[in-house]
């Protein structure tokens, strides 16, 4: 990390305050999104049963402030300055009141950084260990702004208060920041529905393709289906409230530190509290089996017609991702690929297409050997990667896909890397069956290198390691290479 990152972060340390804010469900809202992308914080949910003895608990410690009326960035920040010599005296009327943030923020003089201008995105890690150590709070969920992400990523949970429970209920969430996250726990959830079958086990899935996997993956368990977009105080009532859980899930819960030089899949099962060979639980996860059959014949018949061309061999494909945008192919790339394609005599699958990047690639898919299949399911299209010879794409749903059905893979790397992902040494590269390319240079000349690699991996010439690509793997360049 460099040094003024460093220096930055020391700072921050040494001229901030931890405080705790009861919020009324009214504002719940405007102050997740105050704390999540005005000031940048990582903070805490808590679910509070009775305000009167948590404020005592902790006012003796913290700083502590009420909201039950209209806030914004000034009121907020004159609150944190106040809070400290104000006399917060404790209504009768606490009946609104059922959740507090608990979050660490900027102690402001005249010469402090703005918090607006400030990116401290990364901070959390840092801070985990001091909230935990501090307030004796240990597997809690978190919430995080991730810069850059803030269009489609709220990643809260709730920090509950122990309760007697009546049932043995447990919960799982994964994959929260995307279809990929929840793919890569699979066979953890897996292995653990296999060791607790007598344990009512309910898995909530946030988007409708995940979903559909998971309840055909897992269909002794109880599945629901949360709205991703949903108002927070809506989805607090409707998630959590009406159902307690003797644990949750969550692969964006922490230990009492970030688990870092892992592979996702490692950190997911220690949060878990699986510790077997991740090696062995991926080889019991059968994929294939799980997934069929599949009977949508309007796919079927347009993957067959393409077998009816006589291709040399079918390439499954993913360009584009709607998350990212720099995670994405050069659209003269692709064309350059499918011309390539067209005169090795390769069929290319389709199998995603943004709306925003349909006029990009309608000079691609007027193509012969071009063959679109991204209308269909994510479920769907596990057919296809199935049948499909050689899957190639970006680091996104589709590759942690081909992974799990052992099919052989090439990631493109456009962001992040197989070992570092947004800045942490932690990698999210497909469990197996793979080659990594990171592209530094994005020239045509790339394009007949990967072409070049596909050729060798059908051809037997390359053999990929079947086993879990670990992250020490990534690290020692097994299966990658920089282009």
């Amino acid at each position: 990390m460099k040094k003024d990152k460093l220096k930055k972060y020391h700072n921050f340390i040494k001229n901030s305050k931890v405080y705790m804010c009861f919020v009324s469900n009214n504002f719940l809202d405007v102050v997740f999104d105050l704390l999540s992308y005005t000031f940048g914080n990582c903070f805490y949910i808590l679910e509070i049963k009775n305000v009167r003895d948590v404020y005592m608990r902790y006012q003796e410690e913290i700083p502590i402030f009420f909201i039950d009326n209209h806030i914004n960035e000034t009121i907020f920040m004159n609150k944190t300055i106040y809070s400290a010599i104000e006399n917060n005296e404790l209504s009768n009327d606490f009946q609104y009141f059922h959740y507090a943030f608990l979050f660490k923020c900027l102690v402001y003089t005249e010469k402090s950084e703005s918090a607006i201008d400030a990116d401290f995105s990364d901070l959390l890690y840092l801070l985990n260990p001091y909230i935990f150590g501090k307030f004796g709070i240990y597997n809690a969920p978190y919430v995080r702004n991730r810069k850059g992400y803030v269009k489609w990523l709220q990643d809260y949970y709730i920090l509950k208060e122990i309760k007697s429970f009546k049932n043995n209920r447990i919960a799982f969430m994964p994959g929260y920041m995307g279809n990929g996250e929840a793919l890569i726990g699979l066979p953890i959830i897996n292995e653990f529905v296999n060791r607790n079958k007598e344990t009512d086990i309910y898995i909530y899935s946030w988007s409708r393709n995940i979903y559909d996997i998971l309840k055909k993956c897992f269909p002794d368990c109880q599945h629901k289906h949360a709205i991703k977009n949903e108002k927070l105080s809506t989805y607090l009532e409707n998630i959590f409230d009406k159902y307690e859980y003797q644990t949750i899930y969550s692969q964006f819960a922490k230990t009492r530190e970030f688990n870092r030089n892992k592979h996702r899949i490692d950190v997911f099962a220690g949060i878990c509290d699986i510790h077997e060979n991740i090696a062995l639980i991926i080889n019991r996860f059968d994929m294939k089996k799980i997934m069929s059959p599949i009977y949508n014949m309007d796919m079927v018949n347009l993957f067959n017609s393409m077998r009816e061309r006589k291709y040399r061999y079918i390439i499954a494909t993913q360009f584009f991702t709607n998350t990212s945008k720099e995670r994405c192919l050069d659209i003269h790339l692709i064309h350059k690929l499918a011309k390539l394609c067209i005169e090795l005599n390769i069929g290319i699958a389709n199998l995603s297409v943004p709306n925003e990047n349909l006029n990009e690639l309608s000079s691609v898919s007027l193509l012969d050997n071009f063959n679109d299949f991204s209308k269909f399911s994510l479920l769907d299209l596990s057919y296809v990667i199935e049948q499909s010879d050689i899957y190639l794409g970006i680091d996104s749903s589709f590759g942690h896909l081909a992974g799990l059905l052992n099919k052989p893979s090439i990631t493109l790397w456009l962001n992040d890397s197989p070992s570092i992902f947004q800045s942490f040494p932690i990698s999210y590269r497909v469990i197996r069956n793979n080659y990594s390319f990171c592209l530094k240079n994005k020239g045509d000349d790339c394009i007949d290198i990967i072409l070049k690699k596909l050729n060798e991996i059908w051809g037997g010439e390359y053999i990929l390691k079947k086993e879990f690509i670990t992250y020490n793997d990534s690290v020692n360049m097994v299966d990658s290479a920089e282009i």
